[in-house]
């Protein structure tokens, strides 16, 4: 091979340990771009990628920033990214990375003390969790820009972020977990002046809400989980549910998805507690529809929709009867709805379940992700270890 004419740029090839390896390479806005390939059928492929690329987004990284990168990726390199991923990368980016002093860096010229003086300079104001964030947002943008030959290599990758602090995660008693299931079901949490405004419709929410909370806390099912579920998922015969589903709120609205991982796409068997209530709320739902066929259009087969047969609002549950029910148990405000998630795992390490079966019905990949996030259910007292070497030792 050898000079391409036009100022194309130059291919060639070397013998590197009896091997023949081709090469292109180019000057490009002063900066030498070179690809190489074990073929040339598969470095042609990837000189053209590089061109296409550089039409594109038609820009020089050693002139352009940080900023002026992550607004171009986010609009032509998110195709294998979920749309509320996306979303939360894009208000990181628009809060954190793009603005200065880091947004206003030039791309090529990003170095790793560059970014961990930048990252630790957050901290006063940030929580550990919210800079590794951060962090993993920008990695992503720096890893797109490496990938479209921008870059030689990500410099996020050598730059440490900040020590993860272990939060103590605040694990209910099955005593107390019992007085709030009590507290549900009864449904006087929602009214804050007696029952005034009492209708078929608020009567619904709670006990839809009394619903969720059961399944969440005896199945384990994260929340958008719980609310992507469909009747067609639920076999109450069997006893048994399929999670396919997540119902998530981003951009493009409310919407199902496909669930976290391939993992989380599972079949798990429901309590004895949890079929009948199952029961029970089908009839309810089916009244309403009844009532209400005009109004209530359930065309997802939801479980749990709203009262119009729709996904529900996150936002509206919160306001209408988390943040209430929450106050109503004098859990502290910090008490995320995930954590009833916490709740179910310490409970079945507590009935002693085994490790595998917690990890499957979870939808982890494998028992180490259960160890890891879920690292508080498994501390326990090992004083009866110390008791078998005393005693072997005496």
């Amino acid at each position: 091979m050898g000079r391409n004419p036009n100022g194309e740029g130059t291919y060639f090839s070397k013998i590197i340990k009896n091997k023949v390896r081709y090469y292109w390479r180019v000057n490009y806005q002063g900066k030498q771009i070179e690809k190489s390939a074990s073929t040339r059928a598969e470095l042609k492929q990837k000189v053209l990628d590089w061109k296409r690329n550089i039409a594109y987004f038609g820009f020089d990284p050693y002139r352009q920033t940080l900023a002026d990168f992550a607004q171009s990726y986010f609009k032509v390199c998110t195709n294998n990214l979920k749309q509320h991923t996306i979303d939360w990368y894009k208000s990181i980016s628009k809060l954190y990375i793009e603005p200065p002093p880091l947004g206003k860096k030039q791309l090529a010229k990003l170095d790793p003390m560059t970014i961990e003086n930048y990252l630790r300079s957050l901290s006063p104001r940030l929580s550990a969790g919210t800079i590794s964030g951060i962090r993993r947002c920008l990695h992503v943008i720096l890893n797109g820009a490496l990938k479209q030959g921008y870059i030689a290599h990500n410099p996020c990758t050598r730059a440490k972020g900040p020590k993860s602090v272990h939060k103590e995660i605040p694990i209910p008693s099955v005593e107390k977990v019992k007085e709030y299931l009590a507290i549900a079901k009864e449904g006087n949490y929602v009214f804050t002046n007696g029952k005034f405004g009492e209708n078929d419709g608020t009567i619904y929410m709670k006990e839809e809400f009394y619903s969720v909370f059961l399944v969440s806390l005896f199945c384990g099912l994260r929340r958008g989980e719980v609310y992507g579920l469909k009747w067609d998922n639920i076999d109450l015969e069997k006893g048994t549910m399929y999670v396919a589903h997540t119902l998530v709120e981003d951009s493009l609205g409310k919407h199902l998805t496909e669930p976290k991982t391939e993992c989380s796409r599972r079949k798990i068997s429901m309590p004895n507690n949890v079929i009948e209530r199952l029961q029970e709320w089908q009839n309810i739902q089916n009244t309403f529809s009844e009532k209400y066929g005009n109004l209530f259009q359930n065309d997802l087969n939801l479980v749990f929709p709203n009262t119009f047969g729709k996904p529900v609002n996150m936002t509206t549950v919160n306001r209408g009867h988390w943040y209430k029910f929450r106050k109503v148990c004098n859990l502290p405000s910090n008490f995320h709805w995930h954590y009833w998630r916490h709740w179910h795992v310490s409970y079945l390490v507590s009935l002693g379940v085994d490790i595998a079966e917690i990890t499957r019905r979870m939808g982890h990949a494998d028992s180490s992700v259960t160890y890891r996030v879920y690292t508080h259910a498994f501390e326990h007292d090992d004083s009866s270890v110390v008791d078998a070497i005393n005693k072997a030792w005496k």
